[in-house]
């Protein structure tokens, strides 16, 4: 069977991180949204460094991108040379 991207990924995830369900007013998120680019970050980073400013958690996220990069590589590699990816 082949590489399941989805599972990995999903797997990864659940290994490496927890998730928070925040509900905010109306009008909160495009705030927050609109402050994180900004900054220039995700919303995601952003929210992370306002309430964790020197936690692990920014390490975690710029890990998360190389990992994403590294199994984008990897699969690459996986695959015939003239065989297009649908992300490349």
């Amino acid at each position: 069977m082949g590489f399941n991207r989805n599972k990995y990924n999903k797997n990864y995830k659940n290994n490496n991180y927890d998730t928070l369900t925040v509900y905010l007013p109306k009008g909160e998120k495009d705030r927050l949204r609109q402050s994180a680019y900004n900054a220039g970050l995700s919303l995601n980073k952003y929210i992370a460094e306002k309430l964790c400013p020197k936690s692990k958690i920014v390490e975690l996220l710029e890990d998360q991108a190389k990992h994403a990069n590294s199994a984008k590589k990897s699969k690459s590699a996986e695959c015939e040379e003239d065989e297009k990816l649908p992300w490349e």
